[in-house]
Parts: structure tokens; sequence; C-alpha cells
């Protein structure tokens, strides 16, 4: 009989989590899969799971989660699984709950910070990790850097915890050369604060006399801010503001670069999937960028918010075809080599099955 795994997550809507969640709810078929949404979900990207992965959602309102505490208890009772999987600050009480109703194991993962505490420099959302710790069994996260975070802000213990990045698929057909005019700019983000898109319009509007053309992928509380900006620097014929996508395949094939200028990410599966598709990517220079790119080399890192320095990098591929070449090949070997699906899959696999022998 397959070992069930609850998945706890605080929304299911499109983003790297939860391409992260699907991955692992795919492909991991040795393992039974139940999904547990707190808050709300996008139907259309849960229906693209698999019919045989149960997603169950409360429909909770935003509050202390306490108040939906016998609603998870019955549900955790009524599926007695396994194993326990919380993803983020939001579903850690979970794991109080989870042993309570003592399931066998408990994993929780860190994939990113939240955007009002974007350096985890908040005592109180600390003294909460901490007060949660002899519950977890093991922590994973996606990026040195928050294994840190752990370590020296949380006083996890270093052999507790479990680094996996992300990985993506390789394309099949990998083709590294883009060429054509006009040359084409991919931005793909939820429009929050921390990723500010408004960086990259600011840059693009000291361009105006190259042939370019920006697509920005995506939707969120800043959208009117954006939207206003494309207006404010006259980007209305050069920026085309698009919803968020759920195949962005077929984009990564017709861009030439894309640009990430956020203030903070973990392990950013946006640049994954570009660096697999061959694009230059263009980011700021932050440890989660920096687990990736190396600028020069596989692509471009620029001091985050310096616009003037993001308009460099982009003058400096946009105009030479030999730059994008160069370093979309590197870009697409550094994936083969180090962050490929199987990779990270095998490593969830691995550490799955540890836990639950070890319990």
């Amino acid at each position: 009989m397959k070992s069930m795994i609850l998945h706890v997550v605080s929304q299911m809507h499109i983003g790297g989590l939860e391409k992260g969640i699907k991955n692992i709810v795919t492909q991991l078929t040795g393992f039974q899969h139940v999904i547990l949404v707190l808050e709300t979900l996008d139907l259309k990207w849960v229906a693209t799971l698999p019919n045989t992965v149960m997603v169950i959602v409360l429909n909770r309102k935003p509050g202390p989660l306490f108040r939906s505490y016998l609603k998870i208890i019955y549900w955790i009772k009524t599926l007695q699984p396994d194993l326990i999987h919380t993803r983020n600050l939001s579903t850690l009480e979970c794991q109080l709950l989870a042993k309570y109703c003592r399931v066998r194991a408990c994993i929780h993962s860190e994939h990113g910070r939240d955007s009002s505490d974007l350096f985890g420099l908040c005592k109180k959302r600390q003294r909460w990790r901490k007060l949660f710790r002899p519950f977890v069994d093991r922590y994973f996260t996606v990026s040195e850097e928050l294994s840190r975070y752990l370590q020296e802000k949380i006083k996890i213990a270093a052999k507790k915890i479990t680094v996996i990045p992300n990985g993506v698929e390789l394309p099949l057909n990998y083709q590294p050369l883009k060429t054509g005019n006009p040359l084409r700019i991919g931005m793909v983000m939820r429009l929050v604060d921390n990723k500010q898109p408004l960086h990259c319009l600011e840059a693009l509007a000291q361009l105006k006399q190259l042939p370019i053309q920006c697509d920005i992928v995506g939707s969120g509380p800043e959208m009117s801010k954006v939207k206003q900006a494309i207006i404010d620097l006259s980007l209305s014929a050069q920026v085309n503001l698009l919803d968020k996508q759920y195949h962005l395949q077929e984009f990564y094939q017709h861009w030439h670069l894309v640009v990430l200028p956020s203030q903070f990410e973990g392990c950013s599966n946006v640049v994954l999937e570009a660096m697999a598709a061959g694009l230059v990517v263009i980011a700021s220079d932050i440890p989660g960028n920096q687990a990736i790119i190396r600028s020069g080399e596989n692509g471009l890192l620029y001091p985050f918010g310096k616009v003037d320095a993001l308009k460099q990098c982009l003058i400096s591929c946009l105009l030479s075809e030999g730059t994008r070449t160069l370093l979309g090949n590197a870009a697409y070997k550094t994936i083969e080599k180090n962050f490929t699906l199987s990779v990270m899959l095998k490593t969830y696999e691995r550490c799955y099955k540890e836990l639950l022998c070890a319990v």
C-alpha cells in the first residue's frame, strides 16, 4: 500500500511553489498525494493536476488559523496521512495539529519570504517559527540562503535541513539562437512590490530608439501602477501587458531574453525555465539569483534598483547576437548540469522515504 503524503498550502494559484507541487504529485507516483488548501485556489490550475490527486479546499477567511483547527484536524484524522508537508510560514501551525493527530513524519519547507518581511527580520515571525520547531522532523529549503536563515535566526540544526533547489524540464527541441526583429523581452512575475516591474519599464523608456517589444506576463495588486507607468513613460506601443499564463513555453520560444528585477527570490522557476530554453536572463544581483547565474558567464546580474545598470545590461544583449548566443548556450548547460527536474524529484523521493523509514 502506498504511503500517503498530505501537502498543505495556504493558496493554490499559478506560481513557482504550485509548479513544484504539481511536479511532485505528478511524477512521484510511488506515493499517494492529497493537497489541502487552507484558503483559495485557481480551478483552472487545479484542473491540470492528475485526477488521482485529491484536492481539498477550506476557503478559510483571513485571520488567525486557530479558527480552522477543527476542520484541519478533521481532515488529518479522516485521511490518516503517513507524512505531512507544510509550506511557508502561513501553514506552519499545521505541524502542531499533525503531531496531535499522530502523523508519522512531519516536513516543513521554505520557498521564499513574505512580501512584508523580505529579509526575515521580523522578530514576531522569528519567535513564531521557533515555537513550532519541536513539531517538525525535517526542514526543506530551495536555497542555501534560506537554509542559513533557519540555522542562524531560528536556531535549527543544520542536520535537520535539506536544501532542494527547484528543477525544470529541459525542452525536447533545444534552439539556443533567437533571431529576428523586433527584439522581444519577457517578464514573468506576480505584480507585487517585491518584483519591481517598474524598474524594467524605466530602463526601457530610455531605449525607445531600439526595436524592442516587452511582454509582461502576470497579475497582482500592482497591476494599476504598472498600467499607469506604461502610459506615463509612453511605452504603450512597446509593452504588452498580459494576464497570468498556464503554458509559458510558447512565450520562451519567441523571446530573446528575460528580465527579473526582484528584490528577493528563493530559487526562481522563471529564471530556470528561461535558461533551460537557452535565453539570456538579466536579473537583480541578490542571493537567490547568484546561486543560479554567474554574471557574464551564463547570464547577467545588476545591482538591485539600479536602472542605469539594468539599461546597460539590456543594451549589451540586445545589440549583440553573439553575446545572446554565448550566454544562452551556457545558461542551458547550467540547467542541464545542476537544475533538472529529475534531480529535484529524486531528492524529494529519497528524503520522503528516509523520513518515513526513520519513524
